[in-house]
């Protein structure tokens, strides 16, 4: 347990104890697993011995809480990623259509103007003849 508060620490010494951890009687897992908050893993990690559970996998389950983290990670960055390039992709529309806006105004093209307000294909025209 004091290695708790330190990965590399706990990593390193899951690594140095693979053996002993991979073959764990079940009290003692049950005791990890409540201390470090991990009951999600109780039933991913038994082992069947003569239709009783009496060995647990530690090394798995770790590895399993370690995978289960960096998935909710990934999950967490591409929801954090797409919301930034959604919010990204609107100011840069909002500023290109602005300056096409006032391109046209101060050409006197206000009809125009209004036309790439209200249609795309309009816009893109626009766009391509102001290189914007």
């Amino acid at each position: 347990m004091k290695r708790r508060g330190d990965k590399e620490e706990f990593q390193k010494y899951c690594e140095e104890n693979e053996e002993r951890l991979r073959h764990m009687d079940a009290d003692t897992y049950d005791v990890i697993c409540t201390m470090l908050d991990m009951d999600s893993l109780f039933p991913k990690n038994k082992k069947l011995y003569d239709d009783e559970w009496e060995e647990y996998d530690m090394c798995t389950a770790v590895r399993e809480l370690i995978r289960d983290g960096e998935k909710r990670g990934r999950e967490i960055g591409e929801r954090r990623g797409q919301e930034m390039g959604e919010r990204h992709g609107r100011e840069q529309g909002e500023k290109r259509l602005g300056l096409l806006i006032e391109k046209l105004i101060k050409d006197g093209r206000q009809e125009d103007a209004l036309r790439a307000s209200r249609y795309a294909a309009a816009r893109k025209r626009l766009y391509l003849e102001y290189s914007i």
